[in-house]
């Protein structure tokens, strides 16, 4: 039985889908990573499209499709591809404690303190206010009303990372764009903190048309803007708990966030790999069949001068007998010479030794 996680395929169904298309789109599909799909391939014997493949199609010239084996057992295989998810990361920072965010905060961290001013310059839309962009500010984006809360929140996840080593920084991506991201394991992952907004209907202009207005609704959330598969992304205000009663949990979303981030980076490398070996791989071949061409090309003009040469002796030969005795200094005894000579100069043999 299928659930939401699992994709039930059978064989058939499987290869129909990698023949139709690109390993890596569908891979994506089914929240999987390219080499986990090539692996699942590979265990039930169904063949992929090789380097190359997508770009002749792409071209309008498909080439031809590996048939399907049969199956050893039964034909009809059930495949579950799972998607991805934390059991199989490796975090480098699991947080245990539960994380209390202050009412009150004496002094705050030198990035949230730097956020605070800016954002006193910075623009409104939709309610909500954010630092200009050219100005390096932590990644928030919230009303009036929550930020003293906002504030608090960033302040108490910034601090307890840097407690536990992890770097937290701004980064510069163009002259009017930063993001905020967290370093672990040698990964950077980029966080914001935003409130949700609700769509506002506006009362029909003279005209009897009818906008809309999104205005915050006080509730906050915190996203990892990277892709994560199967892992959790964002955490935001419930009914039940709010944001605040969830950072221990996304302090470790983060962590495995990294580890998901470490852990795809490797597979494209492998992948990366294993194309350019296949590419090298064709590469190699190609290049045999058109020395191979080569060769037996030389090897049939070998032939047919070889057939020439022995023609034009003949010939001389022919020419020799029929008429008889000829003065050495005459025409007729200069043509022999000239075509003896050339038909030698044709035959491929003629630089080739008995052994002794």
């Amino acid at each position: 039985m299928e659930s939401k996680n699992t994709k039930v395929l059978t064989r058939q169904e499987l290869y129909d889908l990698v023949w139709a298309t690109p390993m890596i789109d569908l891979a994506k599909q089914f929240k999987f990573s390219d080499n986990g799909l090539r692996k699942v391939c590979k265990k039930y014997s169904i063949p992929v499209p090789k380097m190359g493949y997508w770009q002749k199609v792409r071209y309008g010239k498909p080439p031809t499709k590996t048939p399907l084996p049969p199956s050893e057992s039964n034909e009809v295989v059930a495949i579950n591809i799972l998607p991805r998810s934390k059991e199989n990361l490796d975090p480098v920072l699991i947080v245990k404690e539960t994380i209390v965010v202050p009412e009150t905060i004496e002094k705050f961290h030198p990035l949230v303190q730097q956020t605070r001013m800016l954002l006193k310059k910075g623009h409104e839309r939709n309610g909500r206010l954010r630092a200009p962009g050219n100005e390096s500010a932590l990644d928030i984006c919230v009303s009036s009303a929550q930020l003293p809360r906002a504030y608090r929140i960033l302040d108490t996840i910034l601090k307890v990372l840097e407690q536990h080593g992890v770097k937290v920084g701004i980064e510069r991506v163009n002259e009017y764009s930063t993001y905020t991201y967290v370093e672990l394991d040698g990964e950077k992952v980029k966080f914001e903190l935003d409130e949700l907004t609700r769509m506002v209907k506006t009362e029909p202009n003279k005209y009897g048309y009818t906008n809309a207005d999104y205005v915050p609704n006080g509730k906050l959330v915190l996203r990892i803007n990277d892709y994560l598969g199967g892992c959790q992304s964002k955490w935001s205000d419930g009914e039940n708990r709010k944001l605040e009663d969830k950072l221990a949990s996304f302090v470790n979303g983060l962590s495995l966030a990294a580890a998901y981030i470490k852990k795809s980076k490797r597979e494209r490398a492998e992948e990366h790999q294993r194309w350019e070996d296949a590419r090298k791989e064709e590469e190699r071949k190609r290049l045999a069949a058109e020395e191979e061409k080569e060769r037996g090309q030389a090897l049939e003009r070998q032939a047919a001068n070889w057939q020439k040469s022995r023609l034009i002796l003949e010939l001389v030969q022919a020419a020799i007998a029929k008429r008889g005795k000829y003065d050495p200094d005459s025409k007729f005894a200069e043509w022999v010479t000239w075509a003896t000579a050339y038909a030698n100069n044709l035959d491929p043999l003629r630089e080739l030794k008995p052994q002794e």
